[in-house]
């Protein structure tokens, strides 16, 4: 049997909405997609999901015991799915940034600053160690980026972006 997820999701919302109508409102689908789909997965299934009314719609015992399975499957895509929306959208997350001590005192502070006023609930998790050691953890997926002083070995593997160009000066008396 091919199993259609759209179709179950759609007689998910038929049963907790208690109607053809209101599923098609919550869905942005039409009644009639919406008739289709029930009577397909009726037809599917060799059973009959919903008793019909002027009134609304129904389980009957046949629908009670495949809502029961399917309302889980539905609200767990559907938890996924709003979660995976809250990770793009950074409105949750972590970034797992790896950089030397100096780089983060002295040019990386104020971008984190400014990203976490404008992002409040990604979490952001700085790990200072040696270049070598920190290219073998992005490499891992331990971090999600580097920032790191150049000249280095490159890695043909690894994108690299220069983003500051610095000179270094030391002044004696």
């Amino acid at each position: 049997m091919d199993i259609n997820f759209e179709e179950y999701k759609i007689f998910y919302y038929v049963a907790i909405n208690g109607s053809i109508s209101k599923a098609a409102e919550a869905l942005y689908i039409s009644q009639p997609a919406i008739t289709k789909s029930i009577k397909k997965l009726e037809n599917k299934l060799g059973i009959i999901l919903f008793n019909r009314t002027p009134k609304g719609s129904s389980l009957t015992e046949n629908g009670k015991v495949l809502f029961e399975f399917v309302k889980n499957g539905v609200e767990s895509f559907s938890n996924a799915e709003h979660r995976l929306t809250s990770l793009k959208n950074l409105d949750e997350g972590i970034i797992r940034i790896g950089a030397s001590t100096t780089v983060t005192k002295y040019f990386l502070l104020p971008f984190i600053e400014k990203f976490h006023k404008l992002h409040p609930n990604i979490q952001i998790s700085i790990t200072n160690h040696l270049t070598k050691d920190l290219i073998s953890m992005l490499k891992k997926g331990s971090l999600d980026v580097l920032v790191l002083n150049l000249p280095m070995k490159l890695d043909n593997n690894l994108k690299v972006v220069q983003c500051l160009k610095l000179h270094d000066l030391f002044a004696r008396k």
